[in-house]
Formats: C-alpha cells, structure tokens, sequence
C-alpha cells in the first residue's frame, strides 16, 4: 500500500525495478479518476492487481488486519 499518491506514476515506475513484484497494490489518498492514465496498463504487464481508495487510512488499515 502507498498511502499520500497524487497519481500513482511514482510508485508504480518504482516497482519496475523491486524484486519480487507484489501480486496487489493499492494507492491510497486518489480517486479512480486521479489514477496515472497508463497505470492499469503497466499493472496487467506487471502482472500485479491494482486498487486505488480514498477510504480513511485507519479504516483501511484496520480492514487489511482483519482479513484471514
């Protein structure tokens, strides 16, 4: 998760180059218009699901806890 993203572009060209690629990320702080326009292209290429939120950060976070 990268909480404060005004676009997505930053992370997502960061994790060009991280090994091992994640399976998901998540942006938090943008609405789904907001979103980088090559973003979800570079994800599918990636191979890597992507979700932005604007949900509170303490929410989200506590949501992630709680799942199995």
């Amino acid at each position: 998760m990268f909480t404060g993203v005004t676009s997505g572009e930053g992370p997502l060209v960061a994790l060009r180059v991280a090994t091992p690629t994640p399976t998901a990320v998540v942006l938090h702080g943008l609405s789904p218009d907001e979103l980088w326009e090559y973003a979800p292209q570079l994800a599918r290429t990636d191979g890597y699901s992507l979700a932005v939120t604007e949900r509170p950060l303490a929410e989200m976070l506590a949501a992630l806890r709680d799942l199995p």
